[in-house]
């Protein structure tokens, strides 16, 4: 057909099968087009002249009626027969408006929406909080804020970092070099496609490097190892990954590659889902997977890598220790402090430990790091392990060559002339902001206030020859977070009988308390509880130990909701004892705001130091019983308060803060003791149920937050079965939160009969009159994610 140049957009012979055209998403031919066009715009006319004039009648429902007379548009946000605007119906997913003009007369203009684009989607790439139960070969969990995967079936009593069934999983998303092999390489395409990113780390400019197998569950292993390429062939190999029944998390995961050799390690980034199971791919040289040095990252390394000098020069170190480390490196530490490795132990009764001491005035002092894995499975002979932080912020890596000592040794009481390590070791890093370091002292010293005059002071240390309450040694201050670890250095007389105490400041004082006793007469300790009932416990899970009068000890006490943890620490020669206690209600075995020391019976005591430490973390939730948990038993393993909800959430990002009893005067003191030091980014506030909330008390404590860059999201409180009162209390809340421009979650919503207070609380969502049971607090944790979903994006 010839085209003439025309203004007919219609020839008068057309081809018998015109050609199709698309325009605004309507196929057909140019003249069907325009006649479906020109059939739209005067559809849109006859809508836009039926609104003129016309008043804008807001939003209907199926059951609403017309009000008024004469034109009117109303909006439709259902679908379905609305009865009362003449029987129309407005369809499932789309989006209608009617309109009524002079006569009375409905119509409707409606139009399909297309929904898919806002389908939900499943996040199937969620690891599940770890739990007691069994687990399967490869399946994968989160517990303690560390993602791991399980190398072989586990039990229920199978810990994350602790048994060695569980290995924790180095994963994430890097952004990916352009040059990460080398310009000559002839890269095999699986190996080209699938490595986004590596870096190699305290390698040298003139050293050359190939992937020299790359392998993904082939039988099982999944193994990437980075083999130094010199004078044409393969020597050391580097540092690899190496992981039979490896489980991949997510499609793009960021490994590490560990330490083989002359201390280089390394990241490699990996798109999984380019890498075909069963892949092996060996034997690669430089020719074929050479890595460019733009990946290569030569740090100013410590000293401890660029000589052997690991222990100090004057020290006497056993033969085995000195073959066995090849590396160790320390980091926050100060050039002004002395470190020694105090315990060295492999597989003793299962335990692998390897703890580091700082080293003060040629005795031990905190225990500052340390790898400790009972029934730990070495992977291959020369292993990098990581240090892990227990005081000071002080952590590092260490890597031990296992083929040097014998299963079974067990060396001890290390001290600086023995084991000392060498300051080429250290790495006094910089420290960071606040909000990025892992854990802070709440407390350090020696006790705000002695309750009595029979302590004398010497040296730094508090000693003491009296006996009973009278004469309490008392730390003044209410702290309550949750997980937070006490830690008291004390010598004690050989007859000495001392009781270490939580107790209430802020109320219930001597009403619930929980002590562990030490019994150096008897060479035993113990623990005690006065709970609910009233009734006093002793002598729970005892454990004897060994007394040395002339030592310094330290005990640590540590309680995760109903776990109670203690640990007695001989300072001198670094043996440990310790208890593990379930406690089976919110009352038993606790940790009250305030705690204390006394000598029970005995000749003498000496405290040199009182520690108290917690994580930090984004955000702390603060209450009283129901942020506490009061009435939910912890017997059964499952209950949950809306806080542990929220903490499932966001794992290894909340702290709680309840208080059985608590009110604003309480939470006004946390603010100094807890918040003030951990400084969340948000910190959420649920106070009121015992009184003394005023305008002016919750004013106060919230511009106080807002002082020290905390964001306060302050709630409503649950409403009571038996109590009208929290309407004004909930007044007051909301009067705040509107003065203050502030979040706030609305629990008393979440307890009402139908969603709504001025019908009345819901009682059964709660246990008592005043406290939710478990069907409360997930109503309650509901609320959380609707009036805050900023805390979950």
């Amino acid at each position: 057909m010839s085209i003439t140049a025309t203004n007919n957009p219609y020839p008068t012979d057309p081809d018998a099968a015109p050609t199709k055209l698309d325009r605004g998403g309507y196929i057909g031919t140019a003249q069907n087009l325009d006649e479906k066009i020109n059939t739209n715009l005067s559809e849109a006319k006859a809508l836009i002249e039926s609104f003129k004039g016309s008043t804008d009648l807001g939003s209907i429902t199926p059951t609403s009626t017309p009000t008024g007379t004469g034109p009117a548009f109303w909006r439709a946000t259902q679908n379905g027969t609305y009865t009362n605007f003449g029987g129309l119906v407005v369809n499932a997913n789309s989006f209608a408006v009617f309109s009524r003009n002079d006569a009375g007369v409905f119509s409707i203009s409606q139009t399909a929406l297309d929904l898919t684009a806002y389908a939900k989607t499943v996040d199937t790439n969620k690891i599940n909080t770890w739990i007691a139960k069994a687990y399967p070969l490869g399946d994968q969990v989160n517990y303690l804020g560390k993602d791991w995967v399980s190398n072989a079936a586990a039990v229920a009593g199978d810990v994350p970092g602790t048994s060695s069934k569980w290995v924790e999983r180095l994963s994430g998303y890097a952004i990916g070099k352009s040059n990460i092999f080398d310009n000559s390489a002839n890269v095999n395409a699986i190996i080209n496609n699938g490595v986004l990113d590596l870096s190699l780390i305290n390698c040298l400019d003139s050293q050359q490097f190939t992937i020299g197998v790359f392998r993904k569950n082939a039988s099982t292993a999944y193994e990437i190892k980075i083999y130094e390429w010199k004078g044409g062939t393969f020597t050391d190999e580097v540092c690899s990954f190496i992981q039979p029944n490896y489980v991949k998390i997510k499609d793009i995961e960021t490994l590490k590659l560990s330490t083989i050799t002359q201390g280089i390690y390394g990241y490699i980034t990996l798109d999984w889902s380019k890498i075909p199971d069963g892949t092996s791919i060996a034997s690669q040289t430089f020719a074929l997977a050479g890595l460019n040095k733009s990946i290569y990252t030569t740090y100013p390394l410590p000293p401890s890598i660029i000589s052997p000098n690991i222990f100090d020069n004057s020290a006497n170190v056993n033969i085995i220790m000195k073959a066995t480390v090849l590396d160790l490196t320390l980091i926050n530490c100060l050039d002004s402090q002395k470190f020694s490795i105090g315990v060295f132990r492999k597989n003793v009764s299962g335990a692998y430990e390897i703890k580091i001491y700082e080293i003060i005035n040629n005795s031990f002092g905190d225990e500052v790091c340390s790898f400790n894995q009972p029934n730990y499975i070495k992977t291959k002979d020369i292993e990098t392990l990581t240090l892990s932080n227990i005081l000071q912020g002080i952590y590092g890596y260490i890597t031990v060559d296992w083929s040097k000592i014998a299963d079974g040794t067990s060396i001890t009481s290390q001290t600086f002339a023995l084991a000392g390590l060498s300051k080429s070791t250290y790495i006094p890093l910089i420290k960071q902001p606040l909000n990025k370091i892992s854990s802070s002292i709440l407390h350090r010293g020696l006790l705000d206030s002695i309750s009595a005059v029979n302590w004398s002071l010497s040296s730094g240390i508090y000693t003491t020859g009296s006996l009973g309450m009278a004469n309490y040694l008392i730390l003044n201050k209410q702290i309550n977070v949750e997980g937070r670890k006490t830690i008291v250095k004390f010598k004690g007389s050989s007859d000495a009988i001392i009781t270490f105490r939580y107790n209430g400041k802020e109320s219930s004082v001597g009403t619930f308390f929980s002590e562990i006793v030490v019994d150096n007469l008897n060479s035993q300790f113990y623990l005690g509880n006065k709970g609910g009932n009233g009734t006093l416990k002793t002598g729970a899970s005892k454990q004897s130990f060994i007394y040395n009068s002339s030592h310094y000890y330290q005990i640590e006490i540590k309680r995760v909701r109903e776990i109670f943890y203690v640990m007695l620490k001989n300072l001198s020669n670094a043996t440990e004892y310790s208890i593990t206690l379930a406690s089976l209600t919110d009352t038993d075995f606790t940790d009250k705001d305030t705690f204390g020391l006394y000598m029970n019976s005995g000749t003498s005591l000496s405290v040199s130091d009182i520690i108290v430490s917690s994580t930090v973390q984004p955000l702390l939730i603060v209450g009283d019983s129901i942020t506490e948990g009061d009435v939910l038993t912890f017997s059964n393993g499952i209950s949950k308060r809306f806080v542990d909800f929220i903490k499932d959430d966001l794992v290894g990002k909340v702290l709680i803060s309840g208080r059985h009893g608590g009110n604003i005067n309480g939470v006004t003191e946390k603010v100094n003791t807890e918040s003030n030091i951990l400084l969340p980014q948000y910190q959420m506030i649920t106070i009121g149920t015992n009184g003394s909330n005023t305008l002016t008390n919750l004013t106060n404590l919230v511009r106080n937050l807002k002082a020290k860059g905390i964001t306060p999201i302050l709630n409503t409180i649950p409403l009571k079965t038996t109590d009208t009162s929290q309407s004004s209390i909930n007044t007051t809340i909301l009067q705040v939160v509107a003065n203050e421009n502030i979040g706030c979650v609305r629990f008393d919503i979440a307890t009402a009969i139908s969603n709504d207070p001025v019908n009345g609380c819901n009682t059964s969502l709660f246990a008592d009159t005043v406290h939710p049971n478990q069907s409360g607090h997930l109503e309650m944790y509901k609320r959380v994610k609707l009036d805050a979903p900023y805390l979950f994006e």
